[in-house]
């Protein structure tokens, strides 16, 4: 998939900047040449990929100085900027004469992730194209945010660098920025290698939190086309629904009507084989099978996609199924020596990432935690994979839009064409959007109200049926039945008028006084609306859960005409709640972008640099 569209950038898009002149393209060259030597030692010692900037150490904060001038940023139209970090580089120098700095402060816990997407988008008789990007994405967001993309030209032994194309971009309340993709043209090789650099900085105003990042990969530049083809995961139901994405439905799901799930959790009986969702004993992930699933109306699983859970399955965790090829790029005539691979699933609204571990694979190895399940290969051409992957803890929360970015590197000897061999090393890079992942119900035995006004369990309501809403009489058609467990303890909200109701911590309740609010987030105190008018909450109590669950999702098409975001409601114990959608609705309110005045929302401190920064964008041609 080629690097067309930043994923929620956070700004417009970066014009498009001169070339630099020859004096200056040598100078950033030498600068990242030493830099990168610095970063290859940084790596001998450190996991990960991206090197925090020592401000402390004056050759790096001066290449930080010289990037962010080098991308229009001074400390007269950048004040705020500037003087930050010139306060973090005397607090760092005051800490290290002191000898106060401890291994708290120089191995944070991650805030920001600091990623170099890359791809070969074209491959003629002696020239290969790639396009690339500088990427930042930063939990909960930045005040300000930047990133820059630098590629060059240079040999395996790194003895010269020669720039080829150079871009950056800021941006303000951010929490995914990413520079608008590059497209570099090398001549193929295997003494030419692209080495591409960037450098990422994020501030929190309230905090004083910053952090500086400097990170860099490289890739030789052959004439074969290297790719990471999925089959899994990818769209295989529910591709007509409004919001659709690559779904993965974790304790429940949509099991009849409007079927939206392509992956659930799921339990395959060791005896006879057969594979159940959304029932419990979960032991791994199930594709969906759409055909026999739209067939019969209901969700059924592909049998032979179902993948165990690597150990032993824990609903705290999060597992994302991975199937297909790596296609390297390299002859079958070379000899692997590594295969690693990283997955960084980013969490475009909210900010951030789950992170997996970069953990080396051998040939004839399956590496099921910490990066892709890459599997046995007969030649470095092409090296499958197959697994679950387990992410570890659940970062996601719920009902959140995310993207899956892989980055595979291979290293190989190559027989050079007159004799001996080469060093090769190859990259390759995809990023699959969106996914997200989906929970939230009712307990088994809460009585639903229908439209004839009979009271009735909501296990018992079927796709078709119509139940009532607290608009003056309104009923909605049920268009989706969910169901499945829930592992967490449910919440259970009693009123002073006698209402009792037991729902999943993320459900939708119809307040009084806050709006629609999660289920987790009331207290007593808060008032509810009931059929009968409101009540207030004399009592929320954690009960743990044994049982199943299930939610309805509300409105045909032609219902929804007339029916607003909030009035996707039904009547449960006598609590007015929110049917699936509006729990969706909700989560992804939670998780809003950019504000729409980011002015207003910016902290004071911050404001002259956005002018500045927005005036010199309308300056450009």
């Amino acid at each position: 998939m080629a690097l067309t569209t930043p994923l929620l950038s956070g700004c417009t898009a970066e014009p498009t900047r001169e070339a630099p002149p020859a004096a200056v393209q040598q100078e950033r060259a030498t600068d990242s040449l030493k830099m990168a030597k610095l970063y290859s030692q940084w790596r001998q010692d450190h996991a990960g990929t991206q090197m925090p900037l020592d401000l402390g150490d004056t050759d790096q904060y001066a290449f930080l100085m010289k990037r962010l001038e080098a991308a229009g940023n001074t400390p007269a139209n950048s004040p705020r900027l500037f003087s930050s970090l010139s306060q973090r580089r005397e607090r760092v120098l005051a800490e290290r004469a002191s000898g106060t700095v401890t291994a708290a402060q120089t191995t944070p816990a991650e805030w920001c992730g600091h990623l170099l997407p890359l791809e070969e988008v074209a491959h003629g008789t002696s020239k290969t194209t790639f396009e690339g990007s500088g990427f930042i994405t930063c939990a909960g967001g930045s005040d300000y945010s930047y990133v820059d993309f630098n590629a060059y030209s240079t040999t395996p032994e790194r003895q010269e660098f020669q720039l080829l194309a150079t871009t950056a971009t800021e941006a303000y309340l951010a929490k995914t920025l990413e520079t608008d993709p590059l497209d570099v043209v090398l001549d193929a090789g295997p003494d030419r290698v692209l080495f591409y650099d960037s450098v990422a900085m994020a501030y929190d105003e309230a905090s004083g939190r910053m952090e500086t990042y400097y990170s860099t990969a490289d890739t030789t530049v052959l004439l074969l086309p290297p790719g990471l083809q999925f089959e899994h995961p990818r769209e295989l139901i529910g591709s007509n629904l409004a919001g659709n994405a690559i779904r993965t439905c974790l304790e429940r799901g949509s099991a009849t009507g409007a079927l939206d799930c392509d992956y659930a959790l799921a339990n395959k009986n060791p005896t006879t084989g057969a594979v159940t969702a959304f029932a419990g004993g979960y032991t791994g992930v199930a594709a969906v099978d759409s055909a026999a699933s739209l067939t019969a109306a209901r969700w059924k699983p592909d049998t032979a996609a179902y993948w165990a859970t690597p150990g032993t399955f824990s609903s705290a965790k999060l597992y994302i199924p991975a199937r297909g090829t790596y296609t390297t790029g390299l002859p079958s005539t070379c000899t692997v020596t590594s295969v690693t691979s990283e997955v960084n699933v980013v969490l475009l609204s909210a900010g951030g990432r789950c992170r997996v571990l970069n953990i080396p694979a051998v040939p004839g190895q399956t590496v099921l935690s910490g990066s892709l399940p890459l599997g046995a290969f007969t030649n470095a051409s092409s090296i499958p994979f197959n697994g679950l992957m387990d992410l570890g803890t659940d970062c996601l929360a719920n009902q959140q839009d995310v993207a899956m970015q892989t980055f595979t590197v291979v290293n190989a000897t190559c027989p050079r064409i007159g004799g001996g061999f080469s060093p090769v090393k190859r990259l390759g890079f995809n990023r699959l959007a969106v996914l997200d992942f989906k929970n939230s119900c009712l307990a088994a035995g809460t009585r639903v109200l229908r439209e004839d006004g009979r009271s009735v369990t909501v296990e018992s309501v079927k796709v078709g049926d119509r139940v009532l809403t607290h608009v003056g009489g309104r009923a909605l058609t049920v268009t989706t039945v969910t169901k499945g467990t829930e592992s967490q303890p449910l919440v259970r909200l009693k009123a002073d008028k006698g209402q009792d109701v037991l729902v999943t911590q993320k459900h939708p309740m119809v307040s009084a006084n806050r709006g629609v609010v999660a289920a987790e987030a009331l207290a007593v105190g808060d008032v509810l609306v009931t059929k009968s008018g409101k009540a207030t909450l004399a009592s929320v109590e954690r009960v743990p859960y044994a049982g199943q669950v299930y939610n309805l999702t509300l409105g045909t098409d032609t219902e929804l005409l007339n029916v607003g975001a909030q009035e996707h409601t039904l009547i449960a114990n006598g609590f007015v709640v929110g049917d699936a959608r509006m729990q969706t609705d909700l989560e992804r309110q939670k998780h809003k972008a950019v504000p729409a005045d980011v002015f207003a929302a910016l902290p004071a401190a911050w404001r002259v640099d956005y002018q500045n920064e927005q005036a010199r964008k309308a300056s450009r041609p």
